[in-house]
């Protein structure tokens, strides 16, 4: 095989790479909110993790996972709620 040859095979890899970028980051971005959303929910951050969680959804509304964490979320908000007495709130 050519020189010539080998460098524009090297070269389309290159940009072939470099051009499925932007894919593979739309693509791990609902994972990784999920995962931040995981370490605020640890924190008893609430509200920031129904956030995280809420546009990890928007972004995949089919994922089993990031629903049920977000129904955890919002669940673990009403108990803390209930538990500080505002009921109403926690409804």
């Amino acid at each position: 095989m050519s020189k010539w040859l080998l460098r524009s095979f090297y070269l389309l890899a290159l940009l072939a790479l470099v051009g499925s970028m932007p894919l593979a980051m739309r693509i791990y971005e609902p994972i990784e909110k999920n995962n931040k959303a995981l370490q605020a929910l640890d924190q008893k951050q609430y509200d920031r993790a129904i956030e995280y969680l809420s546009e990890a959804r928007q972004a995949k509304p089919d994922d089993n996972v990031i629903r049920h964490n977000l129904a955890v979320a919002y669940n673990a908000k009403a108990i803390e709620l209930e538990q500080k007495g505002r009921e109403d709130e926690a409804l």
